[in-house]
């Protein structure tokens, strides 16, 4: 998914019961877009984003889909810089008073 469509990562529980179609989705493209990754990972582990983890974890890639699964990701993690990346500056999120939101 394009890193301007990622609504989906904070988007997981569904109106009634179980969790968003696109969510779980989502993390199987996350979890395959880290594999892709190797320089990024340690062994066959890639770094967990769920809430609790914060990227300080490497995991087996079912273990990560769990955690996500049951906490969901880190907040504002939508670049995904500590899984291979590169930093884009466009999907950062926005603060009142930032230099960007000043008019030139």
């Amino acid at each position: 998914m394009y890193r301007q469509n990622r609504i989906w990562m904070y988007d997981k529980h569904a109106v009634l019961y179980g969790m968003q179609s696109n969510f779980l989705e989502g993390v199987e493209e996350f979890i395959k877009f880290a594999l892709e990754h190797p320089a990024y990972m340690s062994g066959d582990k890639i770094r967990c984003p769920c809430s609790k983890c914060k990227n300080l974890k490497f995991k087996h890639p079912e273990e990560v889909g769990w955690d996500l699964y049951a906490d969901g990701f880190l907040p504002n993690y939508y670049n995904w810089t500590s899984h291979g990346e590169p930093l884009d500056p466009s999907v950062l999120p926005q603060t009142v008073g930032s230099s960007r939101n000043v008019p030139a």
